[in-house]
């Protein structure tokens, strides 16, 4: 079982490679549209309902 999680963690480091590279593009896309939770304050990146608390998501700094 080691060599398993061994693996997880191998793929999970490659990922934050990649997105590393288009850190700048995301960056740029969250401040455009961010929403957040009033209740669990999870933030999204589109407008719609909070999926744990099924409330309408507020616009971030409102």
């Amino acid at each position: 079982m080691p060599d398993e999680e061994d693996e997880k963690y191998e793929s999970a480091d490659t990922g934050d490679e990649e997105s590393e590279e288009e850190g700048d593009e995301e960056k740029k896309e969250e401040k455009r549209a961010r929403y957040v939770c009033e209740i669990c304050s999870t933030m999204y990146k589109e407008k719609g309902m909070c999926p744990n608390c099924d409330i309408v998501l507020k616009k971030k700094g409102e």
